[in-house]
């Protein structure tokens, strides 16, 4: 039997989709290997994380938008000066709202919250979703781990982002945290020195 032209365009659609996330899967193994390498150090320098942690906002908007999700910094201050690598911390916290984003449902928020200690600003992503279960915990930094809330979307989390992110703090000197009570939400923190 032949395909319709709409079969057929479904199948192409199906079929790019599949090989636009086998390509992000290879980068991001790509980017685990180099980052666990030994020699590996990251340029630092002065980040202004609210207005960073903006920026990642503002491409993740309509991402949230569509699933009635809520984002925010708190304070949205630009003297907040950490010493760290722009690019790398920008992946961490795109990774970690598009994780929120994920497990969160209409009406749910999210919010990068910045606060000042003596030496060091912490730095915290905290949503309203589903929450992650207490078992799943000590798991979800693993590479590959899908946590047993993973809301079944088509290939669309390799769980390697948690795994790249705490690898990235790790770098910067620091430890990637999480709290999470299911059915009310998580929060994912870690430190910067100040710069």
């Amino acid at each position: 039997t032949e395909l319709s032209a709409q079969e057929g365009q479904a199948l192409i659609t199906v079929a790019m989709n599949n090989a636009q996330h086998m390509s992000r899967l290879i980068e991001q193994l790509f980017e685990l290997a180099h980052l666990d390498a030994d020699d590996v150090s990251l340029h630092k320098e002065p980040v202004a994380i609210a207005e960073l942690a903006q920026d990642v906002i503002q491409k993740l908007m309509l991402k949230a938008q569509e699933k009635g999700v809520s984002l925010d910094v708190e304070p949205k201050d630009p003297s907040l000066l950490a010493l760290g690598n722009i690019e790398k911390l920008e992946s961490v916290l795109c990774n970690l709202i598009d994780n929120g984003i994920r497990h969160c449902q209409n009406g749910d928020s999210i919010t990068v919250n910045v606060t000042q200690q003596q030496e060091a600003l912490t730095v915290s992503v905290i949503d309203t979703g589903s929450g992650i279960p207490e078992q799943d915990l000590p798991f979800i930094f693993n590479a590959h781990f899908r946590a047993s809330n993973s809301i079944k979307e088509k290939g669309a989390n390799s769980g390697l982002g948690l795994a790249i992110s705490k690898r990235i703090i790790e770098l910067h000197g620091c430890e990637l945290s999480v709290n999470s009570v299911l059915g009310q939400g998580t929060q994912f923190s870690f430190n910067l020195d100040k710069a």
